[in-house]
């Protein structure tokens, strides 16, 4: 019986927090419940023919599709790929171009995959989850990319996933070459070493680990300075492509060439990064992290890990701020706010049943120096209605776009466009002084006093 897509039908994301139930996978799956019965019950993660049958049936189980893999070639564990989509999948949707006015499983989404491998996994399992995404990937080695194609014709995608088999020549993000002149993310999981040597020792180190059997090919793991040098080419050809791709992202197998990979952008003057940390409780850890050359700023949630993260110094700075409302009326701070952002010449769309509204300006405009070049702008009969606007632009004249959502003891104020940190860190103190209970709104004025430098700090959602 095919389990091929139908385009058509809801997908319902699955959950690997908690590992795989093998026994109930057996009775939903006849070739996993063969793998068990032929071995007296018994699963073995040291076994290459387990492992590559437990990939099969998760993917037909929980995102009906096939596929077909060689002995040699790497067979990707779905959870940590599943995890790799999903934070891919958040950064996208947090940092749309419209600030999510477009729903965003709706949005039509361009990814590309560096080195799909012979599984072609990200690529499958992101048009799987999303209708609307289309992807175009690259692979160096002929033999994984016969093998990826057969499973992205086999599974009837290969109307949204265009393949490309690569050389040195075509560098890493070979745009050009794939005939695309822009693209939403780019995804990779690059070849961890640099040397046999230093894949053994690395193995090795994972003696204890179930997952430890490895049937990866030399050309999917190693690489001339390894992990570190691979994702630094990247970088590389990202600063000159610039934004024609919204975000860069690649894995990490080792938490060592995180700070390596954050100062190369830093070098760079790269102001727009995120880090994730994949599965936190699973026994492999993975480390994912983004990068932009636009100022479309991600969640929180999306960019600073909530639990085992990094050193500060290698996190972004958060995007979101928190004003505590907790001795004041929900209602009277949502009148407030909006009342405040309402009278100030930016654009401002507020929605009084979810408590929230969305604005963005081209500049200060509430600041004393901002208010008295306004009242001379006035004086001169240029009215304070006519320098308000009414639509988002698309010239990219924004410096500043934020969300205000208002909510049971506390008002949340979340970065979604600007690179100009003094011109946040001023609205929210701005922000901060109204909704106090003597704030400038509740007397009737904008008071902003003089300009103070807050602190920015990190909720989780």
């Amino acid at each position: 019986m095919s389990t091929k897509m139908n385009s058509k039908s809801a997908f319902k994301s699955p959950n690997y927090d908690d590992e795989v139930n093998f026994k109930e996978l057996a009775l939903q799956d006849p070739d996993f419940a063969d793998i068990i019965n032929r071995n007296k019950g018994r699963f073995s993660f040291q076994d290459p023919s387990h492992v590559m049958q437990l990939t099969k049936s998760i993917l037909k189980r929980d995102f009906r599709l096939e596929m077909k893999l060689p002995d040699d070639r790497l067979c990707p564990p779905v959870p940590n790929r599943w995890a790799y989509v999903r934070w891919i999948q958040d950064l996208v949707d947090s940092t749309s171009k419209d600030f999510g006015k477009t729903p965003q499983a709706e949005r039509d989404v361009i990814g590309i995959d560096v080195g799909v491998g012979a599984s072609c996994i990200y690529p499958l399992l992101g048009c799987a989850s999303r209708l609307n995404w289309k992807f175009f990937g690259t692979d160096i080695d002929k033999k994984s990319y016969e093998y990826a194609l057969h499973n992205v014709t086999s599974n009837n995608l290969d109307y949204r996933i265009h393949l490309l088999n690569t050389s040195a020549l075509h560098g890493l993000l070979p745009l050009d070459a794939l005939k695309i002149d822009t693209a939403d993310f780019t995804m990779c999981n690059p070849p961890f070493f640099e040397s046999r040597q230093d894949m053994n020792a690395g193995l090795s180190e994972k003696g204890k680990n179930p997952n430890a059997v490895c049937t990866g090919h030399e050309v999917e793991m190693i690489t001339e300075g390894g992990e570190v040098e691979y994702v630094g080419r990247m970088i590389t050809e990202s600063h000159g492509l610039g934004k024609r791709v919204q975000w860069y992202t690649s894995l990490l197998g080792k938490q060592s060439t995180l700070p390596v990979i954050v100062k190369r952008l830093e070098e760079l003057k790269c102001h727009n990064w995120a880090v994730g940390l994949l599965l936190p409780h699973a026994t492999t850890r993975r480390w994912v992290i983004g990068w932009s050359w636009d100022d479309l700023r991600p969640a929180n949630h999306v960019a600073r890990p909530a639990e085992g993260g990094p050193a500060k110094e290698l996190l972004p700075p958060p995007t979101c701020y928190s004003i505590d409302t907790s001795k004041q009326n929900e209602e009277a701070i949502s009148d407030v706010m909006n009342k405040t952002l309402s009278i100030l010449p930016l654009y401002w769309s507020w929605n009084s049943a979810t408590r929230s509204g969305i604005g963005w300006t081209n500049g200060d405009v509430w600041s004393r120096a901002a208010r008295r070049k306004r009242k001379a702008q006035e004086m001169e009969s240029k009215s304070l209605h006519e320098t308000k606007p009414s639509t988002c632009p698309d010239d990219g004249t924004i410096v500043l776009a934020f969300r205000v959502t208002v909510l049971d003891g506390y008002a949340e104020v979340h970065s979604l466009k600007g690179s100009d940190k003094v011109l946040w860190e001023s609205f929210c103190a701005m922000l901060k002084r109204q909704m106090a209970p003597t704030g400038g709104q509740l007397a009737g004025k904008i008071e902003t006093g003089p300009k103070k430098r807050v602190q920015v700090l990190q909720r989780q959602p």
